[in-house]
């Protein structure tokens, strides 16, 4: 089967590594990637005009982005053309592609469609406030109302536009909040995580010659952080920044430990942190020896559709710890695999933390249960199996 992996040329991080992780799947399938940047056609200046201004008078009315728009970008021809090209297009996350709901509804009558939800960027939409303390109370009743009202055909035109494509969530939580959004059947959403590819799963270096490599201390225990953006100071938050540098500042009271941050931009971090920063190289090699070199890899996100990091470290026999709560449920098994602290609780997070770096027998434990069980959940032959299966049952249902 031919399958065309659809994404946002901008978009980078966790969604377009699982994309292509999920692309590189197999099973006999052929995989094409399309990087969709929305862009301006030099002999069609009006039509973008009126398009650019037809889209931000929705997003006024209503406060959704292009992504979310009742109008078509993409021309039937050009539809037509990607349809003769491939047995199945593989939607991923979509923001910036120029793609709106109408493309995503012509799509799905012309040829298979199956799209990956990677977060929960669609779900948050509904919820995010359109005014800010300076409007007077006239404005904000005024744009509550075009709120409620955008949300109400949000809703609708969300669960029309694509009710002939499979939707597929990496996490139970997430599908769940698809579902009860945007009142989406049950079985049209399936859960499938993201694959770890085998290099996770074999890999053999021993926690002493990976820090060596990296050269961090040998002797004393590593805690780990790894975002995209390694430390933000302002804009988005999800990461939960704040509350991992109070654990951190805590734990430095009781023990004596590395505190390594793993990501690009990480100049932000605070000096009493004293975070030892590793730049992302690029390579493959450099992650399988960050979190392998860790005793204990930590996450903090408000929302998390799975965390790759979680079960990229847990692959390595690395043990984790996060909030118990969004697709942190599904990436760690409480106890056996690492520690789940109460949400938004940071003394329950230091404590967390505190137990693994202590209980030495417990931690050892925990490594060759979380390697055995993402090899049995996470492994390329067990995702591939059932993405194969979610392909056929696309291909076997579309009627053009």
């Amino acid at each position: 089967m031919r399958i065309t992996h659809i994404q946002g040329g901008s978009i980078s991080g966790g969604a377009r590594i699982a994309m292509e992780r999920i692309g590189n799947l197999g099973q006999g399938n052929t995989s094409n990637f399309l990087y969709l940047q929305r862009k301006t056609h030099p002999n069609k200046i009006f039509e973008s005009i009126i398009g650019s201004y037809r889209y931000r008078i929705e997003g006024l009315l209503f406060g959704w982005p292009q992504t979310f728009s009742i109008f078509r970008s993409m021309n039937r021809r050009s539809i037509d053309r990607l349809a003769q090209t491939t047995d199945l297009i593989h939607l991923h996350a979509i923001h910036g592609s120029g793609l709106t709901l109408g493309d995503l509804k012509r799509l799905a009558k012309t040829v298979p469609t199956v799209w990956t939800v990677h977060d929960a960027g669609w779900v948050n939409i509904l919820s995010r406030e359109r005014y800010s303390d300076q409007n007077s109370t006239l404005t904000r009743y005024i744009l509550s109302i075009f709120k409620s009202l955008g949300n109400f055909i949000l809703r609708l035109r969300v669960r029309h536009a694509i009710k002939d494509i499979s939707i597929i969530s990496p996490s139970r939580w997430l599908s769940s909040e698809l579902i009860r959004h945007f009142s989406l059947r049950q079985d049209q959403v399936a859960v499938i995580p993201n694959p770890v590819p085998d290099i996770f799963l074999d890999f053999d270096v021993s926690r002493e010659l990976s820090r060596a490599d990296l050269g961090i201390p040998t002797n004393i225990p590593v805690v780990t952080f790894a975002a995209w953006k390694a430390w933000k100071i302002s804009g988005d938050q999800n990461k939960g920044y704040q509350q991992i540098a109070e654990m951190v500042r805590g734990l430095r009271t009781r023990y004596n430990f590395s505190f390594l941050l793993f990501g690009h931009e990480g100049q932000d971090v605070p000096a009493d942190l004293k975070a030892i920063w590793i730049r992302p190289d690029g390579s493959q090699k450099q992650v399988l020896k960050v979190y392998r070199a860790a005793d204990c890899v930590v996450g903090a996100s408000l929302q998390e559709s799975l965390s790759a990091v979680m079960q990229e470290a847990q692959a390595l026999g690395t043990p984790c710890v996060s909030p118990g709560s969004t697709g942190y449920l599904d990436a760690i098994w409480d106890g056996r695999t690492g520690l789940f602290y109460e949400p938004g609780n940071a003394a329950d997070f230091l404590e967390k933390v505190g137990i693994i770096l202590e209980d030495t027998s417990l931690a050892s434990e925990m490594s060759q249960t979380a390697r055995l069980r993402a090899k049995e959940k996470w492994g390329i032959p067990t995702i591939g199996s059932q993405y194969a299966q979610v392909y056929r049952a696309a291909a076997g249902r579309h009627t053009p």
